[in-house]
This record gives C-alpha cells, sequence and structure tokens, in this order.
C-alpha cells in the first residue's frame, strides 16, 4: 500500500490517494483523520476506486474550506471477511498559509 501525500495552499480543494496493489477483488477502504474516521459530507468526499491491473486507487477529495491547517490522514484497508486491517497507510497534508 502506498500513500501519496500532498502540499496544497490553504483554502484549496485536493486529492489525496491511497494506492493497494496485490489484489485481485476490491477491498473496503477506510480514511481517518487525526484517528477519527471520515465520511461523506460538504468538507470529504471518499472514493473506494476501482480494480484495475491487480491494484485499487482509493482517494479523498478534501474541500478547501476544511484546508487551513496541516492535517494527518490514514488510509486503512479492511480485507474481505475480515474485521483486521493492513497496516494503514498514512498521508500528511501540508497546508500553505502564506499570502
Amino acid at each position: 500500500m502506498r500513500a501519496h501525500s500532498a502540499e496544497v495552499k490553504s483554502g484549496t480543494d485536493t486529492t489525496i490517494s491511497c494506492v493497494i496493489t496485490g489484489i485481485t477483488s476490491p477491498i473496503t477502504v477506510q480514511w481517518l483523520e487525526s484517528g477519527n474516521f471520515i465520511s461523506a459530507d460538504s468538507n470529504y468526499t471518499p472514493n473506494p476506486g476501482t480494480i484495475e491491473n491487480n491494484s485499487q486507487t482509493a482517494t479523498l477529495e478534501v474541500k478547501g474550506a476544511d484546508v487551513t491547517e496541516d492535517k494527518t490522514f490514514t488510509c486503512r484497508v479492511i480485507f474481505p471477511g475480515s474485521s483486521h486491517y493492513d497496516n494503514p497507510a498514512v498521508m500528511p497534508l501540508c497546508v500553505d498559509t502564506t499570502a
């Protein structure tokens, strides 16, 4: 599993992604911010992605209204038929607050 972090200007919409490789069927991806589960709302749009060439790229769109300070997001993978998850991928979102 690979995580892709981002550096963005404050107030800018951004998308972060998590690539899961070596799989043959879709898996469940959970996004967390500072340890708290993220669900779709006006600031976040999680997308689990689809299987292509034995990999799945999950994305999390973060709206500019919530991009005001540095944050840490976690991509957690849960395999089918299991309540256990793989080692999570942690990605920082660095926010440039200079004018």
